[in-house]
């Protein structure tokens, strides 16, 4: 088979993976959502300011962090987890009033990150033993959304060796480099995780 043709069907490939992974994801962060009871962000009031981190892990429960940022007295963090056993089911919420400096925290992040500029998915960001780390925003009646997968360096991963084990990839050091938007996004997400989650999780 030429190169070309190669190409071809290697793109369709991608493609069609891509499409696949989009339509699991989008019916299990609903379905995770819903038992959560949280409101679709794009059709909240057009005075809402609001930032929800929807993060899925495959071996550890899933953490919803609902940033509401619409009245600037009374700002607040809703945690929420889910189990991780099918049908899910609320373990733990709580909600907590943000101080001046976790707000200022917060936009600093944002701005710095370029969230609402920067592109809602990332086709190199996909996989399967990791984590999804879906950020929404809402303000004055802007909607916009990221979702990455396993964000966090390495940026290059590991694949299995005929003995059972694993061998670290080591692309190119061009492909090795992350844009800084994407790194201030990452950060942005770590500081919403640990801002005043009172319980450590694995992150990944």
């Amino acid at each position: 088979m030429c190169t070309s043709m190669k190409s071809v069907f290697l793109s369709i490939f991608i493609i069609c993976a891509n499409i696949v992974y989009a339509d699991d994801s989008y019916d299990q962060i609903k379905n995770d959502l819903a038992t959560a009871n949280e409101a679709q962000l794009a059709k909240l009031p057009k005075n809402s300011e609001i930032y929800r981190l929807y993060w899925n892990r495959s071996f550890d429960e899933t953490l919803i962090y609902r940033v509401d940022l619409t009245d600037p007295k009374n700002s607040t963090i809703t945690i929420t987890k889910l189990s991780n056993k099918t049908p899910k089911s609320i373990i733990k919420q709580t909600t907590t009033i943000l101080n001046s400096i976790q707000i200022e925290n917060v936009n600093r992040f944002l701005n710095g990150a370029q969230f609402w500029d920067l592109p809602s998915q990332d086709p190199k960001s996909l996989g399967f033993d990791g984590a999804t780390w879906l950020l929404e925003g809402i303000k004055k009646g802007k909607y916009h959304y990221t979702e990455r997968w396993s964000p966090l360096p390495p940026y290059f991963g590991w694949v299995a060796t005929p003995d059972g084990g694993e061998k670290r990839l080591e692309p190119p050091f061009e492909q090795q480099v992350k844009h800084s938007d994407e790194i201030g996004l990452d950060f942005l997400c770590l500081y919403i995780m640990l801002m005043v989650n009172p319980e450590p999780e694995v992150i990944y």
